[in-house]
């Protein structure tokens, strides 16, 4: 145990990224390896370093800081090693779990499937709905794991499909054109500017896009008129305020009016002819400030804060509102959410999630929410929740092949030309 505790204390490892010097943020950095302390080997040094951390080290050196951290730290090492065998969403799919490789609408655990529960459905032909509405397919794009993936809300499956051209983490990740733009991101040694798109149609990766101005990880992009803006990050050595635009016809990306605050881990979502940049992390605590960018002035403009301030949350907007879910706080990981209403100009709570989740991709398809994966506090997830905005309700909605962790989402619209029918992800 001396040998181990010693290793744990020793400078070295892997540089944790900056957060605020204070006891909650360094117990949150200790809980991210809690899974590395439950099969830690006595012989090797864990990755986390305290030179990271001077006040951790500061405190756990003086003559009672070790003897008060060490019920901590067993708590810990116990409560990881039954999460790895107990905890349902630390599994991934497989022959054993076959119900993973459905998504299905899932009650709490010891309760049956409901049976052909229909909240919502629609009819479609070969491009449209009823509705209107063009039927949608979901990419899960890269994060450690450098795979994609598709969610088919025909079949209510995950299929995974190929690898990117490099393995990146931290990445903005949107759509345009009927390509998926991955930009920035870390590959494990370095901050990267350079940007791929995936091709859906033929299941290819092209490297022909310009690179962003200044590498880049943390970072958030979304769609707005045409153009791809990604904002914020981190560089590796601080946090960003910058906004850059890329223009798909001059191949070029531009640096536009920097934010007002530094942000990275936020959220951007675009609605109504604007880009919301929401919560994040300055580089020492998380966010509840909220920012909005009009393209035609190119200014900022503040907008009412979060009920809750978030870093690594989920961002998207759907039906006029724009929701922020999970994220984590000063102190935890989050499962709450909350929804902006432009025409109020509030912030409201909504259901929360069934499992927190820092780090959690949120897409809006074919009218419904979807939480994809993230981080519980203890390992990295592969569960997906669905939202029911009528119902103001999550459900149990299955389990991703793999986890993306640093990997985002994005929605493609339905090029097939042989679609029948399409019921909504609620029917089932």
């Amino acid at each position: 145990m001396n040998t181990w505790l010693h290793s744990w204390l020793s400078p070295g490892g892997s540089v944790a990224r900056p957060s605020t010097p204070a006891l909650p943020g360094m117990w949150r950095e200790m809980s991210s390896h809690r899974c590395s302390l439950a099969h830690a080997d006595p012989s090797r040094p864990l990755g986390f370093s305290t030179a990271a951390h001077p006040h951790l080290r500061r405190f756990l050196l003086t003559p009672g800081g070790v003897k008060r951290c060490l019920p901590f730290l067993f708590l810990a090492s116990e409560f990881a090693y039954k999460t790895e065998t107990l905890h349902p969403d630390s599994r991934t799919a497989s022959p054993e779990h076959p119900q993973d490789e459905k998504m299905g609408v899932y009650k709490e655990r010891g309760e049956q499937i409901e049976p052909n529960r229909k909240l919502v459905s629609w009819r479609t032909n070969p491009t449209s709905s009823n509705n209107g509405r063009p039927l949608e397919l979901l990419y899960a794009i890269g994060g450690t794991t450098s795979g994609v993936e598709r969610y088919n809300p025909l079949d209510h499956e995950w299929q995974i499909l190929g690898s990117a051209s490099s393995q990146r983490s931290g990445i903005g990740v949107a759509s345009l054109n009927g390509s998926i733009y991955a930009a920035g991101g870390h590959d494990g040694l370095i901050c990267l500017n350079s940007v791929e798109r995936y091709l859906p149609e033929t299941n290819e990766w092209k490297r022909d896009v310009a690179p962003l101005s200044e590498p880049k990880q943390e970072t958030a992009m979304a769609e707005l008129g045409g153009y791809l803006y990604c904002a914020g990050g981190f560089d590796g050595l601080v946090c960003l305020n910058t906004l850059e635009r890329y223009d798909p016809e001059l191949d070029r990306w531009q640096k536009l009016t920097p934010m007002k605050s530094r942000r990275q881990g936020l959220g951007l979502a675009a609605l109504d002819g604007y880009l919301y940049a929401v919560g994040g992390s300055d580089g020492y605590s998380p966010l509840c400030s909220v920012e909005r960018y009009d393209p035609r002035e190119d200014e900022w403009a503040t907008c009412p804060p979060l009920r809750s301030c978030r870093e690594n949350l989920g961002c998207v907007a759907l039906q006029g509102k724009i929701y922020a879910v999970g994220g984590q706080d000063e102190l935890t990981e989050l499962c709450s959410a909350e929804r902006f209403d432009p025409s109020t100009n509030r912030w409201t709570p909504v259901r929360p999630m069934r499992s927190k989740r820092s780090k959690v991709n949120l897409a809006a398809i074919n009218g419904c929410l979807l939480a994809i994966g993230g981080y519980d506090g203890i390992v990295h997830v592969s569960t997906v929740e669905a939202f029911d905005l009528d119902l103001n309700a999550w459900r149990r909605f299955g389990n991703t092949k793999s986890r993306h962790p640093g990997g985002g989402v994005s929605v493609i619209q339905m090029a097939t030309e042989n679609v029948e029918s399409f019921e909504s992800p609620w029917s089932r």
